[in-house]
């Protein structure tokens, strides 16, 4: 499996309609891709900013690529980035996630 991290910051009262549209129109738009797995929210309070940070599952760089392109890892859904007053990270980071087996007791 395939982690997928943005991270961005905006003003605390954009929170809520920040994390709303991410969902609309990213995360609803990718769980129709072929190789999604989930996508997670995180939020952590920085103050008078909140930083969010989007990370998605897919089931391999496979899937990524014949969705997102081979080896893009230029962010893509800042497009609404002065409506919301984001500082953004231009790039994705890419982590391959093992989960540990947990033996029995």
């Amino acid at each position: 499996m395939i982690a997928r991290e943005w991270k961005a910051t905006c003003p605390l009262k954009f929170q809520d309609a920040f994390k709303n549209y991410l969902f609309k129109n990213f995360i609803k738009e990718s769980s129709k891709k072929s190789g999604f797995i989930r996508a997670q929210i995180l939020t952590r309070d920085l103050g008078k900013e909140v930083e969010i940070t989007l990370i998605t599952y897919w089931s391999s760089i496979e899937s990524i690529a014949q969705c997102e392109g081979q080896g893009d890892d230029i962010a893509k859904l800042c497009l609404q980035s002065d409506q919301f007053q984001l500082k953004f990270n231009r790039f994705i980071h890419q982590y391959r996630v093992k989960e540990p087996e947990l033996s029995e007791a």
